[in-house]
């Protein structure tokens, strides 16, 4: 529309190890060294943004994303809420503040469930 915008994004890939454990062992602790070689990950993430006036714009994002190691066979799922305002206060002078939601798994050591809530305001100024 004219003052708004959706834009919805879905995902399937697969990835591959660029090089070999033997070469990155000695980077990663060994519960890690095959976590991400090999993996297979599906998802989806969907974006709204809507002009409230001329200055001011709030927007909104869902992302929900599946990642399964072939290698150690753990899974680790994703999910994120953002919500926010962005404003013009003048010309050179901008801010945001959003609010975020996330959860998902660990799975590294013991595959626990985590959460985070988090907000963030961030000023920008342009010279």
């Amino acid at each position: 529309g004219a003052r708004s915008s959706l834009l919805l994004s879905v995902f399937k890939e697969r990835t591959a190890a660029l090089s070999l454990q033997q070469e990155d062992s000695t980077l990663l602790p060994t519960q890690l060294s095959s976590l991400n070689e090999d993996t297979n990950q599906y998802g989806a993430n969907v974006n709204a943004d809507y002009k409230l006036s001329t200055r001011t714009s709030a927007h909104a994002s869902l992302y929900g994303a599946n990642v399964k190691s072939l290698r150690t066979g753990i899974t680790n799922g994703i999910r994120q809420l953002n919500v926010g305002l962005n404003n013009r206060f003048n010309t050179k002078i901008n801010g945001s503040l959003d609010l975020r939601h996330s959860k998902g798994r660990i799975g590294v050591f013991d595959n626990r469930a985590y959460h985070e809530n988090a907000i963030v305001a961030t000023p920008s100024v342009q010279y």
